[in-house]
């Protein structure tokens, strides 16, 4: 810009939002993030003039009592401009990957698994099997997870698209959708299969299954 801006700058705990991506939690920081230092700031702030580039050390001091396994953290930088009497503050995070060195557990569960048939208008044709599996990661590193279904009366959906990523003792629903026969009644398994992430050095555990059942009926048909 063309004028000096101040900068607010403050490391935090990395948690994951409401939409699964990656976030800065708001607050001091608990855990990971009370181990990062950043210098060459006055009370948490840097006034950086304009056209001028500013490097800040960080310093990661690791307490001799941390568990093995990932400590997810970051460090946030925000700005806040005012134009008519409304401020408006943006933040940028950056994303500290902390893996601790030492027994290195990547496991997930699945459970609570909750299937829903919805029938087509048209009587008899196939409708949408609908499958939610609960996941959690019970390890210490993070693992992304992809599911798929099968059984008789339904079209197999792959283990494809983006994993949904669990940082360690996270839980999330994976939805897979297929099309499904109305046979009255579906019995199926969701498969959930641990990936491994980014350039994680780990081995991923081995995929776990849940069985499934749910009514599928044509009411058009019926009627």
């Amino acid at each position: 810009g063309s004028a000096p801006a101040t900068y607010v700058v403050a490391p935090g705990d990395g948690i994951l939002g409401d939409s699964g991506a990656f976030d800065i939690a708001a607050g001091d920081p608990q855990e990971s993030g009370a181990w990062i230092t950043v210098d060459g700031l006055d009370a948490g702030t840097v006034t950086v003039a304009p056209g001028e580039t500013r490097v800040l050390p960080v310093r990661i001091d690791v307490p001799a009592e941390a568990t093995p396994g990932d400590h997810p953290a970051g460090i946030v930088v925000g700005v806040t401009r005012s134009s008519d009497g409304v401020a408006v503050t943006n933040r940028v995070g950056v994303r500290v990957h902390l893996q601790v060195a030492g027994d290195i557990v990547p496991a997930l569960e699945a459970g609570d698994v909750t299937a829903t048939f919805t029938p087509a208008l048209v009587p008899f044709a196939p409708g949408t099997l609908r499958v939610e599996t609960r996941v959690e990661n019970t390890g210490n590193v993070r693992l992304g997870a992809l599911a798929a279904v099968s059984g008789a009366g339904l079209d197999t959906a792959a283990l494809g698209g983006d994993p949904a990523e669990l940082l360690p003792g996270d839980t999330t629903t994976v939805v897979t959708e297929t099309s499904a026969w109305p046979v009255f009644a579906l019995f199926g398994t969701s498969t959930v299969r641990p990936v491994v992430l980014g350039d994680d050095a780990v081995t991923a555990p081995a995929p776990v299954e849940e069985g499934f059942a749910t009514p599928a009926v044509s009411w058009t048909g019926v009627a």
